[in-house]
């Protein structure tokens, strides 16, 4: 039992915590709209990376991986992907879960490319 104490104060000292350390929560909100529309994570950071690049943005650094981190609450995205997110699933932050009250007073305008513009030359 100390053994288990110890790790857990060794993470903390190390900034490492867990999702429940952190009091972070899944986001089941992200996670059911990429269900509903039948996105795999793959399909949503590679839909992010198009239309970022249709935007002529640099190129993205999220992977699977990294939407897997914010469907489980592990990490929440940085404002830049905040506002591809909401544009690729054409629905505000908020209905995403993806922000707090707090947040939305830093966000920039959400650009109107709709995910149907960026994805239609692939069918």
């Amino acid at each position: 039992m100390a053994a288990v104490a110890l790790l857990v104060s060794r993470r903390t000292d190390l900034g490492v915590r867990s999702s429940m350390e952190s009091g972070q929560r899944p986001n089941k909100r992200l996670r059911l709209q990429r269900r509903l529309r039948g996105w795999s994570q793959e399909d949503v950071a590679a839909g992010l990376h198009r239309l970022a690049a249709s935007l002529g943005e640099a190129e993205l650094g999220v992977d699977a991986t990294m939407i897997s981190r914010w469907e489980r609450g592990t990490r929440r995205p940085r404002p830049r992907y905040v506002r591809l997110l909401s544009s690729l699933f054409e629905l505000p932050a908020e209905q995403l879960g993806i922000v707090e009250d707090a947040d939305l007073a830093v966000l920039p305008e959400v650009s109107g490319v709709a995910w149907e513009a960026v994805t239609s030359s692939e069918r």
